[in-house]
């Protein structure tokens, strides 16, 4: 059985962090009959209690999990309490990520080297380093302890990693036979992106934080921004920093392998990044796992980058698109991806078929950002507060109940509002009866926030449903958001798109493409929209036309190739990610084809028109 998140906070109830790691210990210990006289394990087994080493017992045994060294270190990776896993960013890596990593960077030139030295830099409960020193001793038979005092190098900002990671790396030895009385670690607590390091490494290992920049601490998001080139942009995510500093702890022969999210090909955040990386040309190659997901207590979409100093023009690039292709992971069909058809707006990695078609794509005609406004809905960062689901009128107000209790709110203050992502047709805008509070009055073109003393007397009823949520709302942006008043949306976008012309709405994330019509003066949030500018486009182009020609195969073909993956095989349908689309200059006889074919006569039509083959 494979260990989740949720059996182990089940034994953090009854037994406390300690008393697990003790219990654990004295059970490896006893099961593979080992005797030491190393001190640290005995110092361990020193304060073990009977009754914990079997409490341990029986719920290994319940879930018939034997206490192997693979598994003691699953479960400490999974012994954290469960509100620090956010913020500590660590997920456990499965041992097929570790050793594909591991082949790639400890090659034979590497394993030849006397002075070899192996570097993770946010080691965790040091699953690399345990792969690194089994590499290292199955193909040179050096001693593990040697190894671990002689080679590896293992940093970390939490304590107890470090210690875990010292128990692991002893007891590996133990397990091998080797019984050393006290080994000379080279593993630090150190938060390594403001640490300075006195030496350069040969391998670079690792699983890097994915801790996002708003979980992040003020301070910490300083440093990175300031302190690292490719971290420049606000929203950068911690492995962004960990990816620059591991190249620059490289020696000029050295190889850097991680198990990282692959976003950063895509996200505007990490531009910096992308620029980096293609003026440095340092990818050797890329494993991208598009929506499958590797680590099994994290949705998490990632790819393997291996890294280098060498000068190259091109790298190689596999993907994995299902999980068939994961288990068969170092078979895998390669192709080359040079450096210098790389666009740091957004990396397109695509075999030669798909590259010329994505290339047509966005050569033919003019480019959807310019033909049509482009803009995300409303983010008020609590829509429960907010929208009122299903609204019907109750003696002349709408109903909202919170905590058991009903409270009205004035029609006057609230207007229409779809949620993008349930829009699938039209027929779901007509017959839409959600509403949503809006506190706001338009003024010159703008939206201004309702005074609170006006909101009071002209609206009581929803000002005292809103004082109930006042709280609730001071949360928001982790209670340091800015707002004109304490009831504003938490952003400022889409206040007025309920007055512009007809619109298509478009959920944000999807997998086929869903463009509906919009001709109903209301609100949207979770999703994007698009409005037509007419002075760019012919007067027998209308926003219907574009409609079909964004719901075809060719649009869905577009995106599958080029958008940001999540799961099931779903898609963004962001901005950025629709923006470079082209539409070819059409005929009136064209347009009048397009308006009165088939789904299937316009996927054909537009695949001569595009002069693509898919």
């Amino acid at each position: 059985m494979q260990l989740r998140a949720s059996d182990v906070d089940k034994l953090l109830e009854k037994s406390s962090i300690t008393e697990i790691e003790t219990g654990l210990i004295a059970l490896f210990m006893e099961k593979n009959n080992i005797s030491t006289k190393n001190k640290l394990i005995i110092e361990i087994l020193s304060k073990v209690e009977k009754s914990n080493v079997n409490k341990i017992s029986d719920w290994l045994l319940k879930r018939n999990v034997e206490p192997t060294l693979p598994n003691i270190e699953r479960i400490f990776e999974l012994l954290i309490e469960p509100k620090d896993r956010k913020i500590n960013g660590a997920h456990y890596t499965p041992k097929k990520i570790v050793d594909y990593i591991i082949s790639k960077t400890l090659d034979k030139k590497q394993l030849s080297k006397t002075n070899l030295s192996i570097c993770d830099c946010s080691c965790g409960n040091g699953a690399f380093l345990i792969g690194a020193i089994n590499k290292i001793h199955d193909t040179t038979k050096k001693p593990i302890y040697k190894i671990i005092e002689e080679n590896i190098f293992g940093f970390d900002f939490i304590k107890r990693n470090i210690c875990r990671t010292q128990i692991i790396l002893t007891l590996l030895m133990l397990s091998n036979g080797e019984n050393k009385e006290n080994i000379k670690f080279n593993l630090s607590v150190v938060n390594s992106l403001t640490y300075t390091f006195q030496r350069r490494f040969d391998v670079v290992i690792g699983n890097p934080p994915y801790i996002r920049a708003k979980n992040l601490s003020v301070k910490m998001r300083e440093i990175i921004h300031t302190k690292w080139q490719t971290s420049s942009f606000a929203k950068a995510e911690i492995f962004i920093p960990f990816v620059e500093l591991g190249l620059k702890l490289l020696n000029e022969d050295g190889v850097l392998g991680y198990i990282m999210p692959n976003n950063y090909f895509t996200s505007v955040a990490s531009k910096p990044l992308r620029i980096f990386l293609k003026e440095n040309q340092y990818v050797k190659e890329i494993v991208d796992f598009t929506h499958v997901q590797v680590f099994q207590d994290a949705s998490a979409y990632t790819c393997i980058t291996i890294f280098d100093k060498k000068p190259k023009n091109s790298f190689s690039f596999s993907s994995i698109k299902n999980e068939k292709e994961y288990e068969k992971l170092g078979k895998q069909k390669q192709f080359m991806i040079k450096f210098s058809d790389l666009v740091t707006g957004g990396w397109q990695l695509l075999p030669p078929t798909a590259k010329g078609n994505i290339s047509k794509l966005e050569s033919n005609g003019m480019k959807l950002g310019e033909m049509c406004t482009i803009r995300t809905g409303l983010a008020t960062l609590n829509n429960d507060v907010y929208v009122i689901k299903d609204a019907e009128l109750n003696n002349g107000n709408y109903k909202k109940i919170f905590n058991n209790t009903t409270f009205y709110i004035e029609p006057g203050i609230t207007k229409e509002v779809v949620k993008g992502s349930r829009i699938k047709n039209e027929a779901a805008i007509v017959n839409n009866k959600n509403r949503i509070i809006f506190p706001y009055y338009k003024d010159n073109d703008t939206a201004k926030i309702i005074p609170e003393d006006v909101l009071k007397s002209k609206y009581p009823l929803c000002y005292k449903y809103l004082l109930a949520r006042e709280k609730e709302l001071s949360f928001r942006d982790k209670g340091k958001g800015e707002y004109p008043s304490w009831y504003a949306y938490g952003r400022s976008q889409g206040l007025l798109y309920d007055e512009k012309d007809e619109k298509l709405i478009t959920p944000d994330i999807g997998y086929d493409p869903h463009f509906v019509m919009c001709k109903k003066n209301i609100l949207f949030y979770i999703g994007y929209a698009l409005w037509l500018n007419k002075q760019k486009v012919t007067s027998e182009f209308k926003l219907e036309i574009l409609q079909k020609i964004l719901n075809s195969e060719i649009f869905k073909y577009y995106i599958h190739q080029t958008s940001r993956n999540y799961a099931n095989g779903y898609k963004s349908y962001a901005k950025h990610f629709l923006e470079n689309f082209t539409i070819p200059a059409f005929t009136s006889e064209e347009i009048k084809l397009i308006n009165k074919s088939s789904t299937e006569e316009l996927n054909d039509f537009l695949s001569r028109k595009y002069d693509i083959v898919i």
